[in-house]
């Protein structure tokens, strides 16, 4: 009879606690219709950027809770796009589960330049904030702020780097790209096939960076990784291929490409053509046995004369190294000012460096 007791006692325990939990269940019941948040308006209407304020503040938005009937950690992305194009388009500018975020000159300003705003040039921007609590529950907009922005043209065009499984993940290897524009890209380099990488805006883990989702059409050689990081798949062939990116479209490219060359010629080879060996991208080294006044060009095609030539007025404009010069006129050969030895040296066609290192 205890033993029944006892039995009863804890079923009814059990079914307490089921109730329990069953009313805090309902009570956790998401509003069929979930209002807009607002937006509190700016600290002002219009702003005019400036190069020298770029690592400052642009302005804090703050905004109204999303109230989906329970409270929830709701996660705010902070959003802008030019306006008239009805957010089709738009750049995150921040993510937070705080109702307030604030992010740089410097941020809005790259942003703008990427979307083909001129630099000078003022436009109508609109700003909102995208609610989400679950990905089966429907994003929430809040209300639209609009202000009047001018950029500023920069004085250096940012860069991008690929650092990935090919790169070893070590920045000090990273392929560099080319930069055609603002947010217009160009590489060539070599992919392995399965091998994994991601996009950095400067050579540091703390850098921003951007995965497969944060583009619109994907080439077909690259697949999404779907791990934490965003990676992107290199899924094609391996080989040497050119890549293309594109802010302003969200686009990736990429075409199957040769090994470009790169051949040193002049007095130190008596004018033969020795090749350079390519590391990726515009980056090349080798090793030259030179003597002081000794006068020399590149080619990238062996033999040929008449192929493409980077000379002294193409990288005098870049970093040389102090043991080299060089003239405009005629052919604009180097001439290496530096003690008479063997030295390795290095070229980065993109960025227009030469360096003999004695």
């Amino acid at each position: 009879m205890k033993n029944i007791s006892k039995l009863l006692i804890l079923l009814f325990g059990i079914i307490s606690c089921i109730s329990c939990q069953e009313s805090e269940i309902e009570k956790a019941i998401l509003k069929s219709e979930v209002a807009a948040n607002d937006l509190l308006p700016l600290s002002a209407t219009s702003f005019v950027l400036s190069e020298e304020k770029s690592e400052e503040n642009f302005d804090s938005l703050t905004w109204t809770p999303t109230d989906y009937g329970f409270q929830s950690a709701v996660n705010y992305t902070v959003q802008f796009d030019v306006e008239g194009n009805a957010f089709a388009t738009p750049i995150n500018l921040a993510n937070t589960f705080e109702l307030t975020s604030g992010f740089t000159v410097g941020n809005i300003n790259k942003s703008l330049l990427e979307k083909g705003v001129a630099g000078g040039t003022a436009v109508n921007v609109e700003f909102r904030v995208v609610s989400l609590i679950n990905e089966e529950v429907a994003e929430v907009y809040s209300s639209v702020e609009k202000v009047e922005i001018t950029p500023y043209a920069p004085s250096v065009l940012s860069p991008l780097y690929i650092n990935g499984d090919d790169q070893g993940w070590n920045f000090d290897t990273s392929l560099d790209f080319n930069v055609l524009g603002i947010g217009e890209f160009e590489v060539i380099g070599t992919f392995t096939n399965g091998s994994y990488f991601r996009f950095f805006e400067e050579k540091s883990w703390e850098a921003s960076q951007l995965g497969y989702g944060d583009f619109e059409v994907v080439d077909a050689n690259l697949t999404e990784a779907g791990d934490g990081d965003d990676n992107f798949i290199f899924s094609g062939t391996t080989g040497v291929y050119t890549m293309t990116v594109s802010y302003a479209t969200k686009t990736i490219t990429m075409t199957a490409a040769s090994t470009p060359e790169l051949y040193i010629v002049g007095d130190q080879n008596g004018w033969s053509f020795d090749a350079v060996t390519w590391l990726g991208g515009g980056k090349y080294e080798g090793t030259v046995t030179i003597t002081n006044g000794q006068i020399f060009r590149f080619f990238t095609v062996d033999g040929d004369w008449g192929s493409q030539q980077y000379n002294y007025t193409y990288f005098m404009d870049g970093t040389l190294s102090d043991n080299l010069t060089g003239t405009t006129e005629g052919d604009a050969n180097f001439t290496y000012v530096g003690a008479d030895g063997t030295y390795k040296y290095t070229v980065d066609l993109y960025s227009k460096s030469f360096i003999i290192q004695e």
